[in-house]
């Protein structure tokens, strides 16, 4: 039985949002205070440092997420990943970052994670073809990512950036090849009910130690520029939250419900992957923690003060809400005694 399953997943539902044109600092900047001097008082001992296991916030200018990637402290060498990157498509809206997004989220899985770079999967602007290929079909789930993982020894990390769009008749929520028609999704998309289930078949077979999937998506059917179907309204997708029967599951989610998920134009990334990529490196180069968890990534990136639900709300004037599912998991381990 596979022990640990981390998916991540990314979806954008049309063009690029627009930044606010005044008053928009960069998220987590801080203007200093000035200081007015103190006059004839005595010393006053400073409060003592106390340690939380939580992400805080860095001035958004001391680092980029692109430079100063976190150096895991091990190497993973069973770990498999699946990263994926839909930019341009022929029946939709681009997504104008996603390759940004997926290329970037690649190296932070090899530097931060540890993966071995012979051990990911990557695609840029994949079709159906290579969704099944990659997952397996509806009727055999055993594609290029049930042949790489080893038996008992592998955890898997699945990364998705591109579209995604519901079935109207049924709500359920696909994801969006490149050469997929969205509102014939049904016959060109890729499910992700089969996703769910072939991957808890090949977590049956092969008894992996953890799956992550990480989803930046917004499976309405709305997109920033209007919806992927034609004459139809943005549809409400519940998501079940026990969509995997493994235990070892982490789901994170981008957006919920009918919303959508949106850019940070000023960084050429989706709003949710740049917050995601800046809670592994924050308190990892501040030197406040050694090690990571998804649920403290998304205690980040779910941060209403500084975090995806306030920026979507500043940046682009609408509600943005990430969302986690299953148990947690170490994501990022650093060099012991560091």
């Amino acid at each position: 039985m596979i022990r640990n399953i981390f998916i991540v997943l990314i979806a954008f539902a049309g063009t690029a949002l627009a930044q606010t044109s005044t008053g928009n600092s960069a998220p987590g900047s801080l203007t200093p205070a000035t200081a007015s001097p103190i006059v004839n008082q005595l010393p006053i001992s400073p409060a003592p440092l106390i340690q939380k296991s939580v992400l805080t916030p860095l001035a958004d200018n001391e680092m980029s997420v692109s430079d100063s990637i976190p150096v895991s402290g091990r190497v993973l060498k069973n770990a498999i990943a699946v990263i994926i990157g839909n930019k341009d498509y022929k029946y939709a809206p681009s997504v104008d970052y996603a390759l940004n997004d997926a290329s970037l989220m690649k190296k932070y899985v090899i530097d931060a994670l540890g993966y071995r770079p012979g051990n990911i999967i990557y695609l840029e602007d994949a079709t159906q073809g290579e969704l099944i290929r990659v997952f397996g079909s509806e009727t055999d789930y055993k594609g290029q990512l049930y042949d790489y993982v080893r038996k008992g020894l592998s955890q898997v990390f699945i990364y998705y950036c591109g579209h995604g769009a519901p079935d109207p008749e049924t709500k359920e929520g696909y994801l969006v090849p490149v050469d997929c028609d969205p509102s014939s999704v049904v016959l060109n998309g890729y499910s992700l009910k089969t996703l769910y289930s072939n991957l808890d078949k090949i977590d049956q077979a092969k008894q992996l130690k953890h799956i992550t999937v990480v989803l930046d998506a917004c499976f309405s059917g709305a997109a920033v520029n209007g919806t992927l179907l034609a004459n139809v309204s943005p549809i409400y997708i519940t998501v079940d939250k026990d969509v995997m029967a493994s235990p070892n599951t982490t789901i994170i989610t981008s957006s919920t419900g009918d919303q959508v998920s949106g850019w940070y134009d000023a960084k050429k990334h989706s709003l949710f992957t740049y917050f995601f990529l800046k809670g592994i490196q924050t308190d990892v180069l501040a030197g406040r923690l050694d090690t990571v968890t998804a649920k403290e990534i998304f205690n980040y990136v779910d941060d209403d003060v500084d975090g995806v639900p306030y920026w979507s709300r500043r940046l682009n004037g609408r509600t943005q809400t990430p969302t986690f599912y299953g148990s947690d998991w170490v994501i990022y381990e650093g060099v012991a005694g560091r």
